[in-house]
């Protein structure tokens, strides 16, 4: 769990000092206890919107409110360190190699990319509820990945 912001609340994503699951003092809502699809452990979260509703019916997702910290708190440091890496390859193709400019360019270019989608990250990170849907996509991909993840090692 990050310490340096305040706990979400999975109702409304707003990040408020004193959230518990019994009521949220932005939204006023209670949160629901279920076991989560993603960490297999019954705690505070909130159901999964799908992209496309499922005419069958099918299984609504759940996802904890410390599944969810992670998620956005590990998009991040990914973002950070494809950052990270970019600038580095960048140096190493102007110092180290003399590569030529038009090379050189496209990584200087890769690398303020990397960097404006780490920043993106760490703002969802901030405040998720300036960027629901932004949020909730990351999530669902998490969920989907961590799901099929699960579906390969049961099926070995």
């Amino acid at each position: 769990m990050p310490s340096d912001v305040e706990p979400l609340c999975p109702s409304c994503f707003a990040r408020v000092e004193s959230w518990t699951a019994a009521s949220c003092p932005a939204c006023r809502k209670s949160t629901p206890i279920a076991a989560c699809d993603q960490c297999m452990k019954s705690r505070a979260g909130a159901d999964v919107p799908e992209v496309k509703p499922n005419a069958a019916g099918g299984d609504q997702h759940f996802l904890c409110v410390d599944c969810m910290e992670g998620d956005l708190e590990q998009d991040a440091s990914e973002r950070m360190r494809d950052a990270m890496l970019a600038v580095v390859l960048t140096l190493a193709a102007v110092f180290w190699l003399n590569a030529n400019s038009v090379f050189v360019y496209a990584l200087f270019g890769a690398s303020a990319a990397c960097f404006v989608f780490w920043w993106i990250a760490v703002k969802r990170r901030r405040e998720p509820a300036k960027h629901v849907n932004a949020a909730w996509s990351l999530f669902r991909k998490r969920l989907e990945r961590e799901l099929k993840k699960r579906k390969r090692q049961l099926a070995a």
